[in-house]
């Protein structure tokens, strides 16, 4: 039997903009979805919001990632 699995995800930040010019701190928002590829990979997307001064940007990620334990590495 096949099962489609994904694993949402929301979460909140800080949005930091021009470090080492005019520093800027503003709130961020971020939410998204992980989706198993296979034993090991992971497609992620996810959605990037700020809200700087009277404007709002937001980004969007697209990745694969790869998942491994620990344990792996150890033993």
């Amino acid at each position: 039997m096949l099962r489609y699995l994904f694993f949402p995800f929301l979460g909140a930040g800080v949005g930091i903009e021009d470090l080492f010019g005019d520093f800027e701190a503003d709130a961020l928002i971020t939410a998204g979805v992980d989706i198993p590829i296979g034993r090991r990979f992971v497609g992620t997307v996810r959605l990037n919001t700020t809200f700087p001064e009277d404007d709002t940007d937001v980004g969007l990620l697209l990745g694969v990632g790869y998942n491994f334990s620990i344990f792996d590495l150890l033993f």
